[in-house]
C-alpha cells in the first residue's frame, strides 16, 4: 500500500483497511431502512403510466400582467373558455384511447380518440374524429405531469387539471 509520510500521522490507503465496524444493531437498522424504502414504492413511474386515469380541471393560471393586457372580447372568450372547463372532465386509458366529457349531466358533449405522449413526453397529441368526419389532431405541451396533477400550456400560461380516479 501507498503511504503518505506527514511529520505527525500516517495516511494509509483504505483498500485493505475496512472502512467501518458493523454490529448487529446497525445491521438490523440498515436492514430495516432498506426495506422501507423499497416498499414504499420509491420506483419513479413513467409518464404513460401517470397520465391514466381520470382528470378534472381546477384553475387556469395566467399571469396578472398577461391578463391586463388581454382586450375585452378576449377576456369574454377566456371566461367562457373558462366557465365551460369548470364542467369538463378528461380520461386518459392504458390503450392509448381518451374520453373527454363536457357540460353538465343533462347537457354532455361526448369527445374520444386516441392520445400518445410525444417529444420525450413533452407533448400530449390527442387525436379524434369531428362532426363531419374531419380528423382533428391536437397538441397540448405538458408543464407538469405527476400522479396526480397535470399542467397544460405554456410554462407561464397553463390550465391545471387533477387526477379524481385512476
Amino acid at each position: 500500500p501507498w503511504v503518505f509520510e506527514f511529520p505527525s500521522f500516517r495516511l494509509h490507503s483504505f483498500i485493505k483497511q475496512p472502512c467501518m465496524r458493523t454490529t448487529p444493531i446497525s445491521r438490523n437498522l440498515m436492514s430495516f431502512l432498506t426495506f422501507a424504502i423499497v416498499s414504499c414504492g420509491t420506483t419513479p413511474k413513467e409518464p404513460k403510466d401517470m397520465i391514466v386515469g381520470k382528470w378534472e380541471y381546477v384553475r387556469m393560471e395566467i399571469p396578472s400582467a398577461d391578463m391586463a393586457q388581454i382586450e375585452g372580447m378576449d377576456q369574454m372568450k377566456l371566461l367562457q373558455m373558462e366557465g365551460m372547463l369548470k364542467m369538463a372532465s378528461w380520461e386518459y386509458f392504458q390503450d392509448g384511447t381518451y374520453k373527454m366529457n363536457i357540460g353538465n349531466s343533462q347537457d354532455r358533449k361526448i369527445d374520444g380518440g386516441t392520445y400518445a405522449l410525444i417529444n420525450d413526453s413533452q407533448v400530449l397529441e390527442e387525436k379524434s374524429t369531428g362532426k363531419r368526419g374531419e380528423k382533428k389532431t391536437e397538441e397540448r405541451k405538458i408543464v407538469l405531469l405527476t400522479n396526480d396533477t397535470l399542467k397544460i400550456g405554456d410554462p407561464d400560461r397553463y390550465v391545471v387539471l387533477v387526477k379524481t380516479s385512476k
